[in-house]
């Protein structure tokens, strides 16, 4: 039997009548998960497919750093052109900086396969 958070694949839906973002809410009288659209007098509403809403996973680096998975979505993290994943060669990857007692570690995330890199600055 598989575990239920690993079912858990939450997407967005949109609503067929406005094509707006559809909301998670719960239904308190039947206690179900359900996904409304927020339009004025719309009110489309379908049940969700399962329980669940979100699910962000997290994973340790070897240098205990919370490397999180969807970084290369967060559009508030730089990316850069001038690198080359060492897995697939892309060009394109996001970065973050982190300040270390030995100087500044830069963390590269490739946007093609998710590859993860360190350097030392």
């Amino acid at each position: 039997m598989a575990n239920a958070s690993q079912d858990c694949k939450p997407r967005l839906r949109f609503c067929p009548n406005t094509s707006d973002l559809l909301y998670a809410e719960e239904d308190k009288e039947r206690r179900v998960l359900v996904y409304r659209c927020k339009a004025k007098n719309c009110g489309y509403e379908e049940d969700a497919e399962h329980g669940c809403a979100y699910r962000h996973v997290l994973k340790h680096s070897k240098q205990g750093e919370m490397i999180r998975g969807d970084m290369t979505d967060d559009p508030t993290l730089p990316r850069t052109n001038d690198y080359e994943c060492p897995e697939c060669g892309h060009k394109e990857a996001v970065y973050k900086q982190q300040a270390t007692v030995k100087g500044m570690d830069v963390y590269y995330m490739c946007v093609q396969c998710g590859t993860e890199r360190r350097d030392n600055a």
